[in-house]
């Protein structure tokens, strides 16, 4: 009776042990099943995005990566879908959306890696995009220099050239070019360009079209527009005369001063912004002729596609 239990017992204790086995093994191979399923769906978000974006089609390539991230929460790789994001975005003339998710590839990669100086420099050209050239040198100034290859090197003078130009710090510009390997002449040509750039004066073309209506903007070289002040300010200036002969005081008043704000004083504002235009229009025009002397080969366009295969 004794051996029949005992028998019994181990008999019980092997189907257990299979049957937990056999339990393990089915949970086992349904993970695996599990995983190499939501591996297969991510790599084809993924493919899909990277084939749309190749295709230009990007709108459609940010709704796969924007699923890939919200179906996959832990992806491991997310900065490089944010940045494939960013792309897109600056595709499709979104800066701003763009540097939202620079900045989200910023934070998920870890400051030692090769693709966080490429971040920075891509913010920086974002920043320079929206005409944000501050940013844009605080984004520089967190490179660690010293680490960069010679291609990030080279695309880190020339944004820094740019934004340096943008905010008057003509000397920095210059240093910057000069790493380009810019020819000495067109250094000097440049130095003459931002002096150049100086007029017209917006405060000159105030005061003068203050006085003269038009006068500031023929100083600063738009003749239509000059033109056209001068004669809505002339008939301005005939009906207050009859508005004075013929009617009150407070008649005056209501019938003329909305278009004495409107035109007089809104002319000599026009000129002051017409000045500034000039000035920045002679200032891009220097920048971009020395960029056109850098020699063939030091700069590359920033190839993101390379960075993220």
């Amino acid at each position: 009776s004794l051996l029949a239990q005992k028998s019994i017992l181990t008999d019980t204790s092997l189907l257990v042990q299979k049957s937990i086995l056999t339990d393990t093994n089915i949970l086992t191979q349904k993970s695996i099943l599990t995983d190499t399923s939501q591996l297969v769906q991510t790599s084809l978000h993924w493919v899909s995005g990277q084939k749309l974006q190749a295709q230009k089609q990007f709108l459609l390539a940010i709704l796969e990566y924007n699923r890939l991230l919200y179906e996959f929460p832990e992806y491991p790789s997310k900065n490089r879908v944010y940045l494939r994001l960013a792309q897109c975005y600056d595709s499709i003339k979104q800066p701003e959306q763009a540097h939202r998710f620079y900045e989200e590839a910023l934070q998920s990669t870890p400051k030692g890696e090769p693709l966080a100086q490429w971040l920075l420099l891509l913010n920086a050209r974002n920043h320079i995009a929206q005409g944000k050239f501050a940013p844009a040198l605080a984004e520089l100034f967190s490179l660690d220099t010293p680490k960069l290859n010679n291609e990030q090197a080279d695309i880190y003078h020339l944004l820094a050239a740019v934004a340096h130009h943008h905010l008057g710090s003509t000397h920095l510009c210059k240093q910057h070019l000069l790493q380009l390997d810019v020819d000495g002449e067109r250094i000097a040509e440049y130095e003459r360009s931002i002096s150049a750039s100086e007029r017209p004066n917006p405060n000159a073309a105030l005061i003068m079209s203050a006085i003269l209506p038009g006068a500031g903007q023929l100083y600063s070289g738009f003749k239509r527009e000059a033109l056209n002040s001068f004669a809505i300010n002339a008939i301005f200036l005939t009906l207050t005369a009859r508005s004075i002969r013929y009617a009150g005081t407070l008649d005056l008043i209501v019938a003329v001063l909305p278009w004495f704000q409107r035109y007089y004083v809104g002319g000599f504002n026009r000129a002051s912004i017409l000045a500034r235009q000039k000035q920045m229009k002679k200032k891009l025009d220097g920048i971009e002729q020395v960029l056109r002397s850098i020699p063939d080969g030091r700069i590359h366009a920033l190839n993101e596609n390379a960075l993220l295969n």
